[in-house]
Formats: structure tokens, C-alpha cells, sequence
């Protein structure tokens, strides 16, 4: 995890996490928590523009990592993947698609909801792959 924010990092070492207190817009910051090696790249900011040069210099540094970016304007959706994202998460879609499903499909907006919040601990859906069954 990389924030500027010391209560930030502070949480999030309580909960066990790795952290790296910087500006993750900087490639040093990003070159510094290690991002060559890593797997997987979580993109959160808030401001598209931010995200966009976030991934590209993510993409730059490692050309393998999987890149899941947030994305608050469906204009950004376009250019985040072509910077190179992987996966575009737009919450203020998500959150409207599920109060549609509460109108229209009850039953599967709870399911949603029991499963995505982690509210029921001993719930959980998992993905099974062709190297997972002996």
C-alpha cells in the first residue's frame, strides 16, 4: 500500500499490510515499494487523471503487472485502457446497478451485498480453476 497519509499507514500496518508512505504518482515512490516485482497493481485514486498517469508509468515500469484501475468518469474507462489497465472499476456504476437490482431483483441485490461487503464471515464465493481439481 502506498499513501501520503501517516494515519493511513499507520491502519493499515496494524492490519498487516505493507506500506510505503510516499506519493504514488512519483516513479520513485512506485520503483521503491517494489512495483517491478509485483503481481498486481490496485489503482484507487479518485482523480482520472492522476490514475491514468499512474498507469501508464505502472505499465511502464513493469509490462507484465496486472493493472485494476478506478475510474470515476466513463471518459476515463477508454484511456485507462489504453494506458494499459486491465480492469476499470467505476463505483459510482456499480453502486447504481446494485440500487437497481434492490428495485428489481431483491433477493440477488442481498446475495450481492452478503457476499461483496464480507458482512457474513463464513459466506464467501471463490473461483475454481482446471489446475485447481486433482
Amino acid at each position: 500500500m502506498i499513501d501520503q497519509e501517516p494515519d493511513a499507514i499507520a491502519d493499515a500496518l496494524v492490519d498487516g499490510l505493507l506500506c510505503v508512505c510516499g506519493d504514488a504518482t512519483e516513479e520513485e515512490t512506485l520503483a521503491g515499494a517494489g512495483l517491478k516485482y509485483a503481481n498486481t497493481l490496485v489503482n484507487t485514486f479518485r482523480n482520472d487523471a492522476e490514475s491514468v498517469f499512474i498507469t501508464l508509468t505502472a505499465r511502464d515500469l513493469n509490462p507484465d503487472i496486472r493493472i485494476i484501475a478506478r475510474a470515476e468518469r466513463e471518459s476515463a474507462e477508454k484511456k485507462l485502457l489504453q494506458a494499459g489497465a486491465y480492469a476499470i472499476v467505476m463505483p459510482t456504476v456499480v453502486g447504481a446497478r446494485q440500487m437497481g437490482r434492490m428495485v428489481t431483483r431483491l433477493s440477488t441485490a442481498h446475495l450481492i451485498k452478503l457476499v461483496d461487503e464480507g458482512s457474513n464471515r463464513d459466506f464467501d464465493i471463490d473461483e475454481v480453476t482446471r489446475n485447481t481439481i486433482k
